[in-house]
């Protein structure tokens, strides 16, 4: 009833539930923070590789962008963050060019995601998720 003459007289009506919280997940947050440091570090430390890496597709020459898609590919399926390889690809191969590898590669990479989770890793999803009451 005080929720509806609040509203009545203009108020926003936001009154807490008992037991509910309200404010920031600090356990979400200090999550995150470490997330953001670690792929800061890492791609700090996957920087000093990047020349190797650029001098050996180089070295490959047109099978370059193909040995690029097929590690790309890898790394999708291995959850590797493809931020870096997306950048790497621009710097390698140019804007249009790399674009349009990394576009390649991307859908090539979630395909075989999907592949790997639909056939490969089935029955131990389904086994681990057996006795959860929200997926039954």
């Amino acid at each position: 009833m005080v929720e509806q003459a609040d509203s009545m007289q203009g108020g926003t009506g936001a009154t807490a539930k008992p037991g509910t919280r309200r404010g920031l997940p600090w356990g979400k947050l200090i999550l995150l923070v470490v997330a953001i440091v670690l792929i800061v570090m890492l791609g700090r430390q996957a920087s000093g590789y990047v020349g190797v890496f650029t001098a050996w597709l180089e070295g490959l020459g047109p099978w370059g962008p193909i040995a690029f898609i097929l590690g790309y590919v890898v790394a999708t399926v291995a959850f590797v963050p493809g931020s870096v390889l997306t950048l790497a690809a621009g710097a390698l191969f140019g804007l249009l060019w790399g674009t349009v590898i990394v576009f390649v590669a991307a859908t090539t990479g979630a395909s075989a995601a999907f592949l790997v989770s639909r056939y490969l890793a089935r029955s131990a999803i389904e086994r681990r998720l057996a006795g959860n009451e929200r997926f039954a």
